[in-house]
């Protein structure tokens, strides 16, 4: 006996078949129209021997709170005049900055700020073991 319910069944192969060959049209034209993204590579330098040769500013801070700009101390009045100075000279405006393990991290950032009032727009923090 018969029921009065008839079941259909969907014919996936079609399907199948025009899914495969798009698979096929993409993957022939991919290769074809793919350029990438236009890029504009900087030149370098043209004082590039001039910056080499010029040390690592380096800003430190004691655990004492005196200052020393590489190897040189700088009373606390000098501050600004010293780093406006070592500024101007570089072409580069990179500061290194060093602080004792003692000291509080806020006494480093306010130096770190100051510089940057200054002029120096790339700023480091160095780690412990550069240091």
């Amino acid at each position: 006996m018969t029921t009065g319910t008839q079941r259909s069944l969907i014919n996936v192969t079609p399907l199948i078949d025009i899914l495969l060959v798009l698979l096929l049209i993409m993957m022939v034209i991919t290769p074809i129209t793919s350029h990438g993204l236009p890029a504009d590579v900087p030149e370098p330098a043209k004082d590039h021997a001039t910056n080499a040769s010029q040390p690592p500013l380096i800003l430190r801070m004691d655990r004492e709170g005196r200052l020393w700009l590489n190897q040189d101390a700088v009373a606390e009045s000098e501050f600004e005049r010293r780093l406006t100075q070592a500024l101007a000279q570089r072409a580069d405006p990179v500061l290194f900055v060093d602080g004792d393990a003692e000291l509080p991290f806020a006494a480093i950032a306010r130096m770190v700020d100051r510089a940057r009032g200054l002029g120096f727009s790339r700023t480091a923090i160095l780690p412990p073991s550069r240091r």
